[in-house]
């Protein structure tokens, strides 16, 4: 039917901003009307508007098809809100095809394989979201959409990365990494003093030989980290003896039977 005059005056019409004139029919004297209001079309589009239906479902499932989809979607989500797009449709397919190349289908973030599930809210009166679906992110929500700064995930991680910023992600690797160097330093710390058998012989001797040992053992830091520990320890024994005393002296300086008969009824 394109170019096609289905039988009725044809004139074209200018229009600000377009290079070609659109052609205008007239299918009653003097009614002028567009293309896509006369009759022959318009009854054209119903009787095949279930097989373009199906056309369009098979095509936005395929991969380009979603991709070519998320590529328009985007663009015009990043003018509505004044985000900068530097990405012809040729750039941004080539990105995901290099993308795909290095991480597959999976999500670079959750390891979550990706889908192209277009279609999920026919017959649904809510508009719902499939987790699993491509998803494009900027690494950095601060910069624009670039080859740099653009990344393919599920549309999950996605809005999962959306409450949180890149310094708060930095500060939780910082935290983790500083949590997990004490934890293994601890671990390796009571690991070795664990070999240390102070009661051996029954002799300082032996005591300041295994110390010895120990030290030349471990690593510096791991060293300071049980002189820390041990001073730490020593330190709160002295201001226990302390509060034992005084709490001696306010009772009016008991016996030791006594003093034990009154720290057994507190405990009990």
């Amino acid at each position: 039917m394109g170019g096609k005059p289905l039988g009725y005056k044809i004139k074209y019409v200018a229009f600000p901003g377009r290079k070609t004139k659109k052609p205008f029919y007239e299918i009653k004297p003097g009614v002028w009307v567009p293309r896509t209001e006369v009759p022959e079309v318009i009854s054209y589009r119903k009787q095949h508007k279930l097989h373009r239906k199906i056309a369009d479902y098979k095509y936005l499932n395929s991969e380009k098809g979603f991709i070519r989809s998320l590529f328009g979607s985007t663009k015009k989500q990043a003018a509505k809100r004044n985000i900068k797009f530097d990405l012809t449709w040729e750039e941004w397919w080539a990105h995901w095809i290099e993308q795909k190349e290095k991480y597959g289908w999976q999500c670079p973030y959750t390891n979550v394989k990706m889908t192209t599930i277009k279609g999920a809210n026919i017959g649904k009166n809510k508009k719902t979201t499939t987790d699993t679906n491509i998803s494009a992110d900027r690494i950095n929500s601060k910069m624009g959409y670039n080859k740099l700064n653009l990344i393919f995930c599920t549309w999950q991680a996605n809005n999962w990365k959306k409450k949180i910023t890149i310094d708060m992600c930095q500060a939780v690797i910082d935290i983790y990494k500083e949590r997990m160097d004490k934890w293994i330093k601890n671990l390796v710390l009571t690991n070795a003093l664990n070999k240390i058998d102070i009661h051996k012989d029954g002799n300082l001797k032996h005591w300041r030989k295994a110390f010895s040992e120990f030290r030349k053992s471990v690593p510096k830091k791991v060293f300071k980290r049980f002189l820390e520990i041990t001073y730490e320890k020593h330190r709160q024994e002295k201001i226990r003896e302390k509060e034992l005393f005084q709490e001696w002296l306010d009772l009016g300086q008991p016996t030791r039977e006594e003093w034990e008969k009154i720290r057994n009824e507190r405990s009990a």
